[in-house]
C-alpha cells in the first residue's frame, strides 16, 4: 500500500473517532469543559451542519480510497486443469490384396477362357442347306484345328493344373479339375467338352462354373476360408 494511502486513511480513522466522541460528549453533557475554556471550538462542536460536513467530507476520503485501490487489485492464480493425454490409436489396417493374388488369377483364368470361347463359336454341328458333307466336314476341322491351336498356344491347360494344384495343397476340394487339365485332347470350356455360360451355372455345373467357385474358397491373403458351425455349449 502506498504512503499516501495510509496517510488518508489514518486521516479518516481520526476523523471518525473524533466525530464520534463528539457526539458522545454532547448526548452525555461531557463537553462542559471545552465550552468553558474553548467556546470558539465548542460551537464548531456543536454545530450539527459542521458536523454534516466532517462526515461528507470522510465520506469524500473513504470512496476516493476505495477507488485508489481499484487500480492495484491483487493477482489472480488461474490454475488450469492438467490436459487429459490424448492416445493415439492407429488401426492396423489389413494388408492389401496383391494383383497375383489366388482369387484373383482363378477369376482372371475363367475371364479368359469365357472370352476365348466366346470369340470362337462352334459351328452347327448339322449340315446346313446348301451345304454338301464334305463342305461341313472340312469346316468343321478346320474350326477345330485353329481352336485347338490357339488354345494350346495360350496354355490354359497348364494354367489351370497351377491354380488347381495351389487350392488342393489347401486342402480345398477341386473336384475333377485336375485330371481333365491333365488330358492334352481336352478342351475345358468348349461347348463340346460341356462348357456353358457362367449365367448358367444354377442350372448346369460346368468345369468353368467349379473353377470360379474355387475363388470364393480363399481370403486375400490366399487363406482358406472354412465356415463351420459350433453350437452352443
Amino acid at each position: 500500500m502506498r504512503p499516501s494511502c495510509v496517510m488518508e486513511l489514518f486521516l479518516c480513522i481520526f476523523l471518525f473517532f473524533y466525530v464520534a466522541i463528539a457526539e458522545v460528549l454532547d448526548w452525555f453533557g461531557r463537553a462542559d469543559v471545552i465550552e468553558k475554556r474553548y467556546p470558539k471550538v465548542w460551537r464548531f462542536m456543536t454545530s450539527r451542519l459542521s458536523r454534516m460536513i466532517l462526515m461528507l467530507f470522510l465520506l469524500g476520503l473513504l470512496l476516493h480510497d476505495i477507488e485508489k485501490h481499484k487500480e492495484y487489485q491483487a493477482l489472480t492464480i488461474i490454475f488450469q486443469p492438467p490436459r487429459v493425454p490424448s492416445i493415439n490409436t492407429v488401426s492396423e489396417e489389413a494388408p492389401k490384396e496383391s494383383p497375383d493374388s489366388l482369387r484373383r488369377k482363378t477369376l482372371k483364368l475363367v475371364y479368359d477362357l469365357t472370352l476365348f470361347w466366346n470369340r470362337r463359336p462352334q459351328p452347327p454341328p448339322n449340315i446346313q442347306q446348301n451345304q454338301t458333307p464334305e463342305e461341313h466336314k472340312a469346316k468343321y476341322d478346320q474350326y477345330w484345328q485353329e481352336a485347338q491351336s490357339a488354345y494350346q498356344s495360350a496354355g490354359f491347360n497348364d494354367r489351370i493344373l497351377e491354380i488347381v494344384r495351389q487350392y488342393k495343397s489347401k486342402g480345398i476340394e477341386t473336384g475333377f479339375l485336375e485330371e481333365e487339365a491333365l488330358q492334352s485332347n481336352r478342351y475345358i470350356g468348349s461347348e463340346a467338352f460341356s462348357g456353358s455360360a457362367l449365367n448358367d451355372c444354377p442350372r448346369y455345373w460346368s468345369d468353368v462354373c467349379q473353377l470360379r467357385e474355387l475363388a470364393y474358397h480363399v481370403d486375400a491373403q490366399d487363406r482358406p476360408i472354412v465356415l463351420a458351425y459350433e453350437p452352443r455349449k
